[in-house]
């Protein structure tokens, strides 16, 4: 048995099968580790099938909230700085925020999305040297795509200027959405995912890293109405979010985000952290 790579643990227990929404006669096994709870995929041999996400700078409205919002909250901390988008997807987020006035650098392992962010969003791509130091690191739904996030973490600290931060967003594994659908919870997302954190395990991983939680956001426009629309109808989870009908239907679920929202039960938690004490 591998030692879990949030606490050092050695043991796991079965948590649970899930389906691959691309292939959905894949099916892959998670454990859960018995000390601090960190769920992983016990199959992490391929962990690039970046296919399901799509490249494109055309959002949905949502989406372009979700980038306001983001901001919004961002300016409560930085104003302006340095700023490394790490793992960068599409760079809709960075090129959001290089227009309000931060200095954008991307980092994105996968090299169809490495020219996309060059060629298409005319970012700046750094290499794994990361480029320095930087006053906003960034990780958007990003840390459970990770083989060994304790690591990653500890480096981009190395990159964390005196008084920087770090904004970390993931699901949330212990969510309302994800208790009621459980292996059909669209934000599972086998294989992709292969971590997913509750408390105890992420603060394990922090404190690996000497970071220390700054703030906790639970409402994102985008997230977790999917997670709801897309649980409840896994045959449609393929469908743009950009005709009245399917915005509609993501409306309807608002209720349920803005009330699990008030309970800090969403699926999606969004950490600011900084260097710890």
């Amino acid at each position: 048995m591998k030692t879990c790579i949030a606490c050092g643990g050695k043991k796991r227990a079965f948590f649970l099968k899930a389906r691959d929404r691309l292939d959905p006669h894949a099916e892959y096994v998670y454990g859960r580790c018995t000390q601090c709870d960190l769920v992983t995929l016990e199959e992490r041999t391929n962990n690039k099938n970046f296919q399901a996400y799509n490249l494109s700078a055309n959002l949905s409205l949502p989406q372009k909230a979700v980038l306001t919002l983001f901001h919004r909250r961002l300016r409560k901390f930085k104003k302006s700085g340095r700023v490394l988008d790490f793992g960068a997807g599409a760079g809709n987020l960075a090129k959001y925020l290089s227009r309000k006035g931060y200095d954008l650098s991307c980092f994105e392992v996968d090299e169809n999305s490495a020219t996309w962010l060059k060629n298409v969003q005319k970012l700046n791509v750094v290499d794994s040297s990361l480029g320095g130091q930087y006053d906003i690191i960034i990780m958007e739904q990003v840390l459970e795509h990770l083989p060994e996030p304790a690591a990653i973490l500890k480096k981009l600290k190395e990159h964390l200027a005196t008084g920087g931060i770090l904004l970390i967003s993931i699901p949330n594994i212990n969510s309302l959405q994800a208790r009621i659908f459980r292996a059909n919870w669209f934000h599972l997302d086998a294989p992709r995912h292969l971590n997913h954190f509750y408390k105890k395990s992420f603060q394990s991983l922090l404190i690996q890293a000497n970071l220390s939680i700054l703030k906790r956001y639970f409402f994102n426009l985008h997230i977790d109405p999917t997670g709801w629309l897309w649980s409840m109808n896994p045959s449609k989870r393929n469908r743009a979010l950009n005709t009245p009908w399917e915005l509609l239907k993501l409306g309807l679920c608002l209720p349920l985000v803005i009330i699990t929202a008030a309970f800090r039960n969403t699926g999606y938690i969004l950490y600011i952290v900084t260097h710890g004490k």
